[in-house]
């Protein structure tokens, strides 16, 4: 079963109902679900950017969480798909506010996360 809090392709969140389809930029396991940042959540408020998903994760992928699914992003989301490449293109530019793992786990253990 592939671990989502270790994949490396890119996924995303479709919260069914509000029909609206996120990408997650960073995952986190939390003890009542999960917690996700999207693309460029160090540019934003976290209220806007940073989600706590209560519910019991379940699936091999496509993974299900409360009335959300998780997927592997596909080529039959274009739109998504050159966002994605947007937000690699910035991270590469802007690496070191990235990848500074102890601001990054501090923000995710803010909001729930477990690690």
């Amino acid at each position: 079963m592939p671990d989502i809090f270790t994949m490396t392709a890119p996924m995303v969140f479709h919260d069914h109902p509000h029909d609206r389809h996120l990408l997650i930029a960073e995952i986190f396991p939390a003890e009542n679900g999960l917690v996700f940042f999207e693309p460029y959540w160090r540019d934003f408020p976290s209220a806007q950017v940073v989600h706590h998903v209560e519910g019991e994760l379940k699936g091999e992928g496509p993974w299900k969480i409360g009335d959300a699914t998780i997927t592997v992003l596909s080529c039959g989301e274009p739109e998504l798909g050159m966002a994605w490449q947007d937000w690699q293109a910035h991270i590469s530019q802007q690496a070191d506010l990235y990848t500074d793992t102890t601001f990054k786990h501090e923000l995710a253990r803010n909001w729930g996360a477990t690690i």
